[in-house]
């Protein structure tokens, strides 16, 4: 081998070796955009974790329990308008009593859904710095769980898609995933990804395997029965207001004083009045001054939303000719 021949695959080894660390660390970088999810994370075991509050400056009191907090177990009617009950809170019940009766009432039609498409939208505070709005076309069909997403903002991951399938034999949380990234994060192609690992997680506060209006709904009743076992809880409810274009209910929950236990100063929930379905969930933390603006710590809200009855494998196959899965 003449020495201009061992000189040029000495040269084309660096170049390709420099190629493979350029867009290694590109797609490190990019597709951390695959981690999504409403009010929660979880574990790699798949163990929800609440989210808490990100607002340090804000003095915590210890926690006392008060001795009445209210009766938290009751009856609601069934409008024949087909309207939601009156969540409005009664005397001698806790505040939360009937929207969480509600949603635990809810919970088993919404599982029976077998699937929908919906545009997705999410901002949430990560370390302290609340993060640009990202939203996303998706496809969910609960039974196995299979979700496909599409970014469509922001600009730089515009086209970035992700699938998460699981199989009527994986235990939950531990299915597959597959994503791909866009640009220059292409040429590696689609890979195989952890939902819990690094370059799945980077950049996000919740893993994929938790986005969805059902995890919704079972996250807001996990936090809701927490929240019944004190007081320090004001409800408002109102039936009918119109939120981008659609009549929903709303509830606002707060809770004015700062407790280890509580989650958030305030939170907001939309409920859809034509599907029943919540919609909307905004979380804000304490106001760092008396008067001052709670800041804001997460949303995640639901757009378009269609039921389908007709989702398939193929919709949550990367061979799918309507994907560009490289």
């Amino acid at each position: 081998m003449s020495r201009f021949t061992r000189i040029c695959i000495i040269t084309g080894g660096m170049i390709l070796l420099l190629t493979v660390i350029v867009v290694g660390g590109a797609i490190w970088l990019g597709v951390g955009a695959f981690g999504v999810s409403p009010m929660q994370s979880e574990d790699h075991a798949g163990t929800p974790t609440s989210v808490g509050s990100t607002n340090t400056n804000v003095p915590t009191t210890s926690p006392t329990q008060p001795d009445t907090v209210g009766r938290v177990d009751v009856e609601l009617d069934t409008p024949e308008d087909g309207s939601l009950p009156d969540l409005t809170p009664r005397e001698g019940e806790h505040p939360l009593a009937r929207t969480l009766a509600w949603a635990k009432r809810e919970l088993p039609r919404v599982k029976q859904i077998p699937g929908y498409s919906a545009m997705f939208t999410k901002r949430e505070t990560i370390h302290g710095e609340l993060g640009e709005t990202t939203q996303m076309f998706l496809k969910i069909r609960h039974q196995p769980l299979s979700i496909y997403l599409r970014y469509e903002v922001p600009q730089k991951n515009k086209g970035v898609e992700a699938i998460y399938l699981e199989t009527p034999d994986t235990p939950s949380g531990k299915g597959k995933m597959w994503g791909h990234g866009v640009g220059l994060e292409r040429i590696i192609g689609t890979l195989e990804l952890d939902p819990y690992g690094k370059i799945a997680m980077l950049g996000q506060k919740y893993p994929i395997t938790t986005i969805g209006i059902l995890k919704m709904l079972n996250l807001l009743i996990e936090v809701g029965s927490k929240d019944t076992a004190y007081g320090e809880c004001e409800v408002a409810f109102a039936p009918d207001m119109v939120w981008n274009g659609r009549h929903c209910a709303e509830v606002v929950v707060t809770h004015p004083v700062k407790r280890d236990y509580f989650v958030f100063y305030r939170a907001i929930i939309r409920v859809d009045l034509e599907t029943h379905l919540p919609v909307f969930y905004q979380a804000y933390n304490w106001p760092e001054a008396e008067g001052g603006a709670p800041p804001l710590i997460e949303e995640f809200y639901y757009e378009d939303v269609q039921l389908l009855d007709q989702l398939t494998d193929e919709d949550f196959d990367t061979k799918n000719p309507g994907y560009h899965f490289p």
